[in-house]
């Protein structure tokens, strides 16, 4: 009889020790900030690039820097708001076949853009403790504001507009606070004048981006079912 007391104390303590140390994980303690209402302020650095009547996507002669800063809050497992502040900068050289100007830089554009989106996580649902990665995709409609001079021409103009913005991302917690992620964008512009010339062909300008970025995530407060 005693031995079967001192076994079940045995089997009671071993217990409390593994559930102590499962939820005090963490690996465990990021998964439950997964479920909450939790917001991110973050930042990123990276490249982007201009399609147009100059050139297209894929001409690594015209990648340009740009840099974005965001507030972003979860308001269900798989939704989140954000609203992002980003300055590009774009330009590109001619690659107009037939074109006396060949290869001559054509022109340059730095554009302040403010974009609300929707984040929808395709991770968030993933239940396994060791869970530290997580896909998403982004959204939204926006506005920019930019300067452009287009070398060809001489000439310089402020534009501004609306902007359709969609993309894709991939985040990894560094810790329960820290988050890095990777992240592509393009957009879709309502002016065709960002380079200051027009063509059939590309009734529209538009742009991509990918950056590289770090967040600090403030813990929510609220379990969100």
């Amino acid at each position: 009889m005693k031995n079967i007391f001192y076994i079940l104390i045995l089997l009671i303590v071993s217990n409390l020790g593994f559930s102590q140390s499962k939820y005090s994980s963490p690996n465990y303690f990021n998964n439950l900030m997964e479920n909450t209402d939790y917001v991110l302020i973050g930042g990123s650095i990276g490249a982007a690039q201009y399609n147009g009547v100059y050139g297209g996507f894929g001409n690594f002669e015209n990648i340009k820097p740009n840099y974005t800063i965001y507030v972003q809050k979860k308001v269900s497992k798989r939704i989140s708001f954000r609203y992002q502040l980003s300055h590009v900068g774009l330009g590109a050289k001619d690659k107009r076949s037939n074109s006396e100007t060949y290869n001559q830089n054509a022109f340059d554009a730095n554009i302040i853009e403010f974009i609300p989106m929707v984040i929808y996580d395709l991770g968030a649902r993933n239940r396994k403790r060791n869970q530290r990665i997580n896909y998403y995709l982004m959204g939204g409609v926006g506005v920019f504001y930019g300067s452009t001079t287009n070398h060809l021409k001489n000439t310089s103009s402020n534009k501004a507009g609306g902007v359709i913005y969609g993309g894709a991302g991939i985040r990894y917690s560094l810790t329960n606070k820290w988050i890095i992620n990777l992240e592509a964008q393009g957009r879709i512009t309502s002016s065709d004048q960002l380079d200051m010339m027009s063509n059939p062909r590309f009734p529209t300008d538009m742009y991509g981006t990918i950056n590289i970025g770090i967040a600090y995530r403030i813990f929510g407060k609220r379990k969100l079912h």
